[in-house]
């Protein structure tokens, strides 16, 4: 676990040490792709990948299409069984998360939903994939999915 927290916090300082360089370059690009061991201890626990994988419309606005998966492997995975696929589309002009959708695993526990942003609106909805039940609740502000945080974070502060 020690590993992780180490490994984020570079992650994160090296996208606002590349904004800091040129404010109005992005640390990123469409094909990048960051692949990680997960360690538990001296023993890797998993893989994790994050990529952005493309630019796609939602609601006729370019999104970065950005892509993370993590699965267990060896021991771990015996002892708890975690496989992971998340997307979101963060817009690439506001850089507000779009659409964010999830497919985890994590022990018994499975989550499938897909989230819509609707800005226009001032709506989220969720729709929850394994019972098809749809929530709608009121969105006040742009918000930022845990996929995206990474990429959209750091570039707020040098865009305003």
């Amino acid at each position: 676990m020690k590993h992780l927290w180490v490994l984020a916090v570079l992650v994160c300082g090296w996208g606002a040490v590349a904004l800091a360089e040129d404010a109005k370059a992005f640390p990123f690009q469409v094909g990048e792709k960051l692949t990680y061991r997960i360690y538990w201890g001296p023993i890797i626990a998993g893989h994790a990948t994050r990529e952005v994988a493309g630019i796609d419309k939602v609601d006729d606005r370019e999104c970065y299409r950005i892509r993370a998966e993590a699965k267990t492997a060896g021991l771990a995975d015996w002892l708890f069984h975690v496989q992971s696929k998340t997307e979101s589309w963060l817009d690439v002009k506001d850089l507000c998360t779009r659409r964010y959708r999830q497919d985890r695993t994590e022990g018994k526990s499975v989550r499938r939903d897909d989230h819509l942003y609707d800005y226009a609106h001032g709506q989220h909805t969720v729709t929850n994939l394994v019972t098809g039940a749809t929530k709608v609740y009121q969105l006040k502000a742009p918000v930022v999915d845990v996929v995206s945080s990474v990429y959209a974070e750091p570039n707020w502060r040098y865009r305003r």
